[in-house]
């Protein structure tokens, strides 16, 4: 991601909500550190290759930590500071594929969200008296 498509608003970092380092574990303070130090240097306006030669960290990972600090947050906010965070998801897992019975147990990963996911449409078209339609 340039510099330039970045909106406005979103450039200033005071407004980005904020990570307490202190928190995480020392192995992963020290990455959080590392990215946060490079986000803040290519926001800056320093050259790409001193961030990279610097910071140890590849340009399409930073412009893959910019994206994620970017997204939106389920508080409906940006990530901000909370993107560039290890291991942590950025978003929740969603199931795309329909759930359909199989011979072999594997592959079902999230049916049992999905299904309860379609449980609060009960006004849905696919329903009938507010209870799911139970294909037969």
């Amino acid at each position: 991601m340039r510099r330039s498509d970045i909106p406005e608003p979103l450039t200033d970092l005071q407004a980005w909500p904020s990570v307490d380092p202190g928190a995480l574990d020392s192995s992963r303070r020290a990455i959080y550190q590392q990215r946060e130090q490079a986000i803040l240097a290519y926001l800056s306006g320093a050259p790409i290759v001193d961030i990279v030669r610097g910071h140890k960290i590849d340009v399409r990972f930073l412009s893959r930590l910019l994206t994620r600090c970017l997204a939106a947050h389920t508080d409906g906010r940006i990530q901000g500071f909370r993107g560039l965070i290890p291991h942590a998801r950025a978003k929740t897992y969603r199931r795309s594929k329909r759930a359909d019975r199989q011979t072999s147990p594997h592959g079902l990963t999230g049916a049992v969200g999905q299904l309860l996911g379609l449980s609060a449409c009960r006004n849905s078209p696919e329903s009938s008296n507010g209870r799911l339609a139970v294909a037969a």
